[in-house]
């Protein structure tokens, strides 16, 4: 069965762009046997799938080797839960919603869960010299992204990685109307100024600067080498709420007719 669905992603018909996942449903399984689809459900997940499995676990199944081995890290489910509540239709759609989260060939995921997806955004550097407002224009022609925002300590870290140290690169944000606001008119949080900073009087510009510290300053608009570019993928909705409501709506809008595969088998017979 795995291989079946493995032969259908490879088709012509399977958009090469789209997230692959391979829902899989039964009960516990033999280990060990000549066919045991541990080793092809991992190579799968190797080549960049995502494996759901869904356990339906029986009292008889003690030996058996669980389910959720098969699957992706966190990606697992089973009718026994911890709890004692019911498994629902909404536990797939949280994890169909999840693997449809994920960045662009060549952008850097900045993974904030358990399910390693990108909610913390998808970064793409670009290394030609710009001035701020250049840089804004060339984010925007990348799949209308926006000159990196710095929100939090796991953000400041995660950029620190980014790039060498001593870079500098453009930040999004800028003093309009006496207060600093990030792209789209959000208001500032989270800072990390270097000594003397903010001083608007300097300039309206902020750039971030990769020392250890990792410290922001203002400046009026000159010219960096390095800008890094951000965007939330639609598959990858922030809030609880818009979760559920848009990003269920992208899975189902994107899969167009004949993407499904329905495969009513024995496990073991992959």
């Amino acid at each position: 069965a795995i291989r079946m669905a493995m032969s259908k992603f490879s088709s012509p018909s399977h958009r090469a762009a789209a997230r692959r996942v391979l829902v899989i449903i039964g009960s516990p399984y033999r280990k060990g046997n000549y066919s045991d689809p541990t080793q092809i459900a991992h190579k799968f997940r190797a080549n960049g799938g995502t494996v759901i499995t869904i356990e339906y676990v029986q009292e008889h199944d003690v030996s058996a080797t669980p389910l959720e081995t098969l699957a992706s890290p966190n990606f697992s489910l089973t009718n026994r839960k911890g709890d004692g509540a019911e498994l629902r239709a909404h536990d797939l759609r949280h994890l169909l919603c999840e693997a449809n989260c994920f960045c662009k060939t060549n952008w850097m995921a900045y993974t904030t869960n358990k399910w390693n997806t990108p909610h913390g955004g998808c970064y793409q550097p670009s290394l030609m010299p710009s001035t701020q407002n250049s840089a804004s224009q060339t984010c925007y022609r990348m799949n209308e992204s926006v000159v990196v925002l710095d929100e939090n300590s796991g953000k400041n870290a995660f950029l620190m990685n980014a790039f060498p140290p001593r870079t500098k690169i453009w930040l999004g944000l800028r003093y309009k109307k006496n207060k600093w606001t990030w792209p789209g008119g959000h208001s500032v949080g989270y800072t990390n100024w270097a000594p003397g900073q903010p001083n608007h009087r300097a300039g309206d510009c902020v750039y971030m600067e990769m020392y250890p510290e990792s410290n922001s300053e203002d400046i009026h608009e000159g010219v960096l080498d390095h800008t890094l570019c951000v965007r939330i993928e639609a598959g990858c909705p922030e809030s609880e709420k818009e979760k559920f409501h848009l990003c269920l709506d992208c899975v189902l809008r994107s899969i167009p007719k004949g993407d499904y595969l329905t495969i009513a088998d024995d496990l073991n017979d992959h």
